[in-house]
């Protein structure tokens, strides 16, 4: 990836892998509330042949005014996202206070040979996507009072749930927690309910309660 300028107020940021270049440009759009200023957004991605640099798509993307400060690797991701082979994009279109992450995707159409919009995993925070085992991972934290952490792996076009923690912390003001374990055995979601007093996210091991 590099970075390039591309106009006025504007920049691009290059990707690439051994089919296609990926130009993601960005922009600025006015920021709400009283004091005005500007904030960066992705207005298009343009797909362009590697073989011989003719373009194969423009895609126009619904604005999200990022952070300035945010990586291009955090705003936009390229990589085989449902294990077919293939490269997909993502590109960022939430972020919480603690910096967790939600996304809108592009999957590569063997057939058409072109990337169509995907939502099938929009709602998950945070994402993963693990091509040694072939799942994909989420894992989120709302305030201080629930944490969790699922795998799940795809069925055709569809994600199968294969394992989920939620902890749920301080209901009863004691300091304990409750762990939720939901795991598929042979086909069935089995239920598991216990009392923690700490946890860590399996994934990334540091947004913890305790």
């Amino acid at each position: 990836m590099f970075l390039t300028n591309s106009g006025i107020a504007q920049k691009a940021w290059i990707f690439s892998d051994s089919l296609n270049e990926f130009v993601v440009n960005v922009d600025s759009m006015q920021l709400g509330g009283s004091k005005g200023g500007k904030g960066p957004v992705i207005a298009s991605v343009e797909v362009y042949a590697q073989q011989d640099r003719s373009k194969l798509q423009t895609i126009l993307i619904e604005p999200y005014i990022f952070e300035h400060f945010l990586d291009s690797n955090t705003v936009f991701g390229l990589e085989d996202m449902n294990f077919d082979g293939f490269n997909d994009f993502r590109v960022l279109c939430w972020t919480s206070i603690s910096l967790y992450t939600s996304y809108r995707y592009w999957f590569y159409d063997t057939i058409a040979q072109q990337f169509t919009r995907d939502t099938s995993i929009e709602r998950y925070m945070n994402p993963v996507f693990d091509d040694s085992s072939k799942t994909f991972h989420s894992f989120w934290r709302i305030g201080g009072t629930e944490i969790g952490h699922a795998i799940y792996e795809w069925r055709g076009k569809n994600l199968s749930l294969l394992t989920k923690e939620t902890v749920y912390w301080n209901i009863d003001k004691t300091g304990a927690g409750i762990l939720i374990t939901k795991k598929r055995v042979d086909g069935k979601i089995q239920i598991k309910e216990s009392e923690v007093y700490e946890y860590f996210c399996p994934h990334c091991r540091k947004c913890g309660l305790k």
